[in-house]
């Protein structure tokens, strides 16, 4: 045999024979290597899904540091709900009261006719407008009656809402804002001057009865049935908590300047605490001013116009809540605080972790 005619031949079967003889040495144990990690891949990803299921469920504790977190957690929360209790008993106190206010319903009669009077005087000195109907919304008539089964006859209740009254028209007649304008001088071009700006005028003021924050009203109803919550849909749960609020609703025209101001004093008067969960404005006046108008024949600003001068004033609408405490729910709500702060459940073992 002629060795070297051959070696081509010879050549290609040692190189078949070895890659036979290295794919039976190595390629099951890749293909075993290879299931093996994956195998490992699986059971991570099995894991990190067990893992996201269990972090669906808020009542069940993971680990002792979550137990641990979670009980920080509730200890704080308890601590400033004490404190908070603390402030409103001492703080939420609605002082609607008067000195010396007569028992007697005729001698009432008499005392209610002076401090209307009163009032209306004074919001007339500032220069403050007071609605058409005031002396009805101030009990003018009918008559007050203790043992009457409506309660707007009773000397509490008038007593209560002229009280509000009192301090809100009090309120309105200060002049918070001081401004600096332009005036028309024919000597001194630009010339400007500092005025002290105030409401103009009370239009409006309505209080409601006052209410706990979980009693049902209209204006929640409106607000679940907008947020889709029907007659099959849960109700949403409000915690009873042991105070009322008492919502008055006042409408004046004022400077955009002074809202703020005002705001402020409606929630910070010293007879209550008092929040504005709700304001809102318009244009009071036309933009511009009608032509012939007698209240231009004196150049500068005018109160109740819009000119160059001076920017017109705007509508207010305000919603203002105030809080009051009331110490007999208080018990009622300790229990309700207790139900919440059960032992939590012992931490469960954690998963073992993929190495």
């Amino acid at each position: 045999m002629d060795f070297k005619k051959h070696i081509f031949v010879v050549v290609v079967a040692v190189v078949v024979v070895v890659a036979i003889g290295l794919y039976l040495v190595f390629v099951p144990a890749v293909t075993t290597e290879a299931d093996a990690l994956k195998k490992q891949c699986e059971d991570k990803a099995n894991n990190i899904g067990q893992l996201a299921n269990r972090a669906n469920r808020p009542d069940e504790l993971k680990t002792q540091k979550h137990l641990d977190l979670a009980s920080k957690y509730e200890e704080n929360l308890k601590k400033q709900i004490a404190e908070h209790q603390t402030i409103w008993a001492t703080r939420a106190k609605l002082d609607l009261k008067f000195d010396n206010t007569p028992t007697d319903n005729n001698k009432f009669d008499v005392w209610l006719m002076e401090q209307r009077g009163k009032i209306i005087e004074s919001a007339g000195a500032a220069g403050l407008a007071l609605p058409a109907d005031i002396e009805k919304v101030m009990f003018k008539e009918p008559a007050t009656n203790d043992t009457s089964k409506d309660a707007t006859l009773t000397r509490a209740y008038r007593v209560r809402h002229m009280a509000i009254m009192q301090e809100v028209i009090s309120i309105l007649s200060t002049k918070p804002v001081k401004q600096e304008l332009e005036i028309w001088d024919p000597k001194t071009p630009g010339a400007k001057k500092q005025f002290e700006l105030g409401a103009l005028a009370l239009e409006k003021i309505t209080i409601a009865n006052p209410r706990t924050p979980s009693e049902k009203t209209p204006l929640l109803e409106e607000v679940n049935k907008r947020a889709g919550r029907g007659a099959t849909a849960a109700a949403p749960k409000i915690v009873d908590l042991p105070y009322s609020v008492t919502s008055v609703d006042i409408v004046f025209t004022a400077p955009l300047s002074a809202v703020p101001a005002y705001m402020k004093a409606l929630e910070s008067s010293s007879r209550w605490l008092g929040a504005v969960s709700r304001v809102d404005f318009k244009r009071a006046v036309p933009p511009y001013p009608t032509p012939g108008d007698k209240r231009l024949e004196n150049a500068g600003p005018v109160p109740g116009l819009n000119t160059y001068f001076q920017e017109g004033p705007v509508q207010v609408q305000v919603t203002l809540d105030l809080y009051e405490y009331e110490k007999g729910r208080e018990e009622e709500f300790n229990k309700m605080l207790a139900s919440l702060g059960e032992a939590p459940k012992p931490a469960a073992a954690a998963p073992a972790a993929a190495k």
